[in-house]
């Protein structure tokens, strides 16, 4: 009868819908705190806190990511993937809102020979790896976990990749974007657009990813 072909019809749009959100919001979660583009301006911002080699912190800036995606490994079927976005997440949105106040703290005081402004450019360093970690422990590797899960069987080919099409459309937008924010509000305040986009992207975990 029509009025079932028109309610299916509803439904299957409702669905598609559904799916198309889930897709832009869980690539969201894994780009748009800025990942990629931070991880690149790693080696100035270490060079500024004082450390000795670009290369140290390229090196432990992988370390991290390599510790945290094998314990993510661990954590994902004994914490549960909900709870282990929603906190990684977290994590990435505080570490972010620290360096960005840090930052601010930098530039009030602006005395390269005070002490407290030498202890401040040094605790950037620790607050990204924070930043990392949580990224390695969450966004980064449960991404693919979260949609192969989510997904139903009947979209999920097209879902991952209209997934995937947003996370790479993401990147492109945080990575050409970043020079223009960290020239013009400087970097407390892009780490503070970060920051805000990082909690958007928890309020989204937290009322559309479900434990799967």
């Amino acid at each position: 009868p029509p009025a079932t072909t028109l309610s299916a019809t509803t439904r299957n749009n409702n669905n598609t819908i559904h799916w198309f959100f889930f897709a832009f919001g869980i690539a969201a979660c894994q780009q748009l705190s800025g990942i990629n583009a931070i991880i690149s301006y790693t080696p100035g911002i270490f060079s500024d806190a004082g450390a000795p080699n670009p290369v140290l912190s390229s090196t432990l800036t992988n370390l991290v990511n390599v510790f945290g995606t094998c314990f993510s490994g661990y954590l994902v079927d004994t914490r549960g993937r909900r709870p282990l976005l929603l906190k990684s997440l977290v994590l990435m949105t505080v570490s972010l809102f620290l360096v960005s106040l840090t930052s601010a703290l930098i530039e009030l005081i602006h005395d390269d020979s005070s002490t407290l402004n030498n202890v401040l450019q040094i605790a950037v360093i620790p607050l990204l790896m924070l930043y990392f970690l949580g990224f390695a422990l969450g966004p980064g590797p449960l991404f693919y976990v979260i949609c192969a899960e989510t997904f139903d069987a009947e979209v999920r080919d097209r879902a991952m990749g209209v997934a995937n099409f947003f996370l790479w459309t993401f990147n492109l937008i945080t990575v050409t974007s970043f020079p223009f924010m960290y020239e013009n509000v400087q970097e407390t305040g892009t780490f503070a657009i970060c920051g805000v986009t990082s909690a958007f992207c928890c309020v989204f975990a937290y009322f559309h990813v479900k434990e799967t």
